[in-house]
């Protein structure tokens, strides 16, 4: 339980800057397009609203104040975990698309995303609820220990991937070309990746802690630190991006693409 506590506390106040940040760049986009209809803000404020509602409403399952049952499992815990997934894979692919000139292929990447999600998030559904219900049996325990370990390398791989992918346009299709403002982007995306990807990394590592549900306290702070790494990225780049007076206007993510590549 104490550990549980100390994942609640590190969330709370992890919260606290991420949403600082997501206000900020509300402000931002209203005060330059005088509108709200952003999917990039739709997306960060559904993440960090219901990354807040997970992490509370899975400490008070460990405190015993929810009871353990089919309809907690499925109505919050699986499907708040599964909304999470999506949004973070899709606002990290939203970040690589914005530099890829060719929207067709962007487009594509999210779908594929999108759907590779999917089909993890259902599995998780018909594997891991079972596992977790008290009539499970040995076998789907043995299952879903399994499947979990392969699920969350699944996402190891999705983010370093759309990481590196990212990292490649950035160095041989702006860098290339001649932008070499985009410098300090670059540098710093190759150090946060470490960051996020450690994330990963740790929800694998605690899946062998002796409480069993305990790693999914600490998947709110894994999430929250990815989210902010991704509004620190957006902050990052629109700076970037409007540091060149012949350069096109970038409102973080709000403005669309921005490259001279054929990617």
């Amino acid at each position: 339980m104490e550990i549980a506590s100390i994942y609640f506390g590190l969330f709370l106040g992890l919260l606290v800057s991420t949403l600082t940040k997501v206000v900020q760049q509300t402000r931002s986009i209203w005060k330059r397009t005088r509108s709200l209809s952003n999917i990039y803000l739709y997306m960060i404020w559904i993440e960090a609203i219901v990354n807040l509602i997970f992490s509370l409403t899975t400490y008070l399952y460990l405190r015993g104040v929810i009871p353990s049952s089919l309809v907690y499992y499925f109505g919050i815990s699986v499907t708040l975990w599964a909304i999470q997934t999506q949004l973070l894979s899709q606002i990290i692919a939203n970040r690589v698309a914005l530099i890829m000139v060719n929207r067709s292929k962007s487009r594509l990447l999210k779908w594929s995303l999108f759907i590779l999600t999917a089909v993890v998030n259902i599995a998780v559904y018909c594997i891991w609820i079972p596992a977790h219900l008290p009539s499970a049996s040995p076998k789907m325990i043995l299952l879903n220990n399994i499947w979990e370990r392969i699920e969350k390398s699944f996402f190891l791989l999705v983010d370093f991937g759309l990481n590196l992918f990212f990292l490649y346009l950035l160095r041989y299709r702006l860098i290339a070309d001649g932008l070499t403002k985009y410098w300090p982007l670059f540098k710093f995306n190759s150090c946060i990746v470490v960051v996020s990807l450690s994330m990963d990394v740790l929800l694998l590592g605690m899946l062998s802690l002796p409480n069993p549900y305990d790693y999914v306290q600490f998947a709110p702070v894994a999430y929250i630190v990815k989210l902010h790494i991704e509004l620190t990225m957006a902050d990052l780049i629109s700076k970037v991006v409007r540091s060149g007076s012949t350069e096109r206007h970038a409102d973080g993510y709000a403005s669309g693409n921005h490259t001279s590549s054929r990617t």
